[in-house]
């Protein structure tokens, strides 16, 4: 070896290391704080004189895929933390794909807090009523029929002839018996494929029922309303819009309501067709945005009411409120959120 060679070897060997630190992939993510996003022109809803006095502010976590330089980071940084790449992605679900699944789980939940806040606010709609343009595959089940068959973003377009137009469509075709035999419509990667299958006795949250072994949602949802209702997340994907979508909907539409009452209202929280407020994660890193945003009111699901109470900085004047229903939440924003409200639970 050369005597350049030789000097050079050792700065060449850390300068490796060190890009590999900022570069190679781990199997974790970091999650960081997000600026808060502002609903108030986000969120259109084709009323007369739709306007808020004050704001909403929906609340999000940055998700970076893990390096060692972003683990030295979380380190350091209480606002940072560290989530094993299993909590979040199924078995040989890739980011993209999971990212692109995110973001229609977000429509999804728009449709329905959209459906829920017009409801609250007087207009005939029932956010049960969703349907979209098939079922997305979110994951198969190991050890299931759709193992090896069936991948994460096949979309399930109809069931033995049948149009399924989403996840209950889907349920509602499966036969009563396992062992039954289908044949299932797919659209995966741009192209129309059939898949023969057969149903299997599965174990789940309503017990025992014949299925074929997925975690899908509805593809493209939507809710035909009685009047129009964008929502821009602004890129942000993943259910935890959903309370402050509704929120900001209702205020809103309602007529001789002022909910914000000139406030900056910030929360998270997943809401479902009842109006039940659901927990989400990264709530430490939403109550440090809410916080360096200014808000006044920080809304959080009813079961992270003292997670989020203790991730308060010293002297921090934020008040939080924990909601469990979408009613509890405009109450306590009614009386001034100065309630402090019961903690019910709801299985799913």
């Amino acid at each position: 070896m050369s005597r350049l060679a030789r000097a050079l070897f050792l700065p060449v060997c850390l300068a490796v290391i060190v890009a590999a630190g900022f570069i190679v992939p781990l199997p974790v993510f970091v999650e960081t704080p997000r600026e808060p996003v502002s609903l108030d022109e986000r969120v259109v809803v084709a009323v007369e004189d739709a306007t808020l006095r004050g704001d909403y502010l929906l609340l999000a976590v940055t998700l970076s895929r893990g390096t060692v330089a972003r683990l030295l980071q979380a380190v350091v940084d209480a606002d940072r933390t560290v989530v094993a790449e299993a909590q979040l992605l199924p078995p040989h679900e890739d980011d993209d794909t999971y990212f692109a699944r995110q973001r229609d789980v977000f429509e999804e939940t728009a449709a329905v807090a959209a459906a829920v806040g017009l409801q609250a606010a007087g207009y005939t709609v029932d956010p049960r009523e969703v349907t979209g343009s098939g079922v997305l595959v979110a994951e198969v089940v190991p050890g299931t029929p759709a193992e090896n068959r069936l991948a994460p973003g096949d979309v399930i377009v109809a069931v033995d002839g049948t149009p399924v137009r989403g996840f209950e469509d889907l349920r509602a075709v499966m036969p009563d018996d396992a062992g039954a035999a289908l044949l299932l419509d797919v659209e995966r990667d741009d192209e129309h494929v059939q898949v023969e299958l057969e149903t299997a006795a599965l174990q789940t949250a309503d017990g025992t029922r014949p299925g074929v072994g997925i975690l899908g949602q509805t593809h493209e949802p939507r809710i035909d309303l009685p009047v129009d209702v964008a929502v821009d997340g602004g890129g942000i994907g993943g259910p935890s819009a959903g309370l402050m979508v509704a929120l900001t909907v209702y205020d809103k539409a309602a007529r001789d309501v002022d909910l914000a009452a000139g406030r900056n209202v910030a929360g998270t929280g997943r809401i479902d067709q009842d109006g039940n407020v659901g927990a989400v994660g990264g709530v430490r890193q939403k109550v440090a945005a809410a916080e360096a945003t200014g808000a006044e009111v920080l809304v959080v699901p009813a079961a992270l009411l003292d997670t989020a109470k203790a991730a308060r900085r010293p002297g921090s004047t934020l008040e939080i409120i924990g909601v469990a229903t979408f009613d509890e939440a405009r109450d306590a924003l009614l009386d001034g959120g100065s309630v402090t409200l019961p903690v019910s639970t709801r299985a799913a």
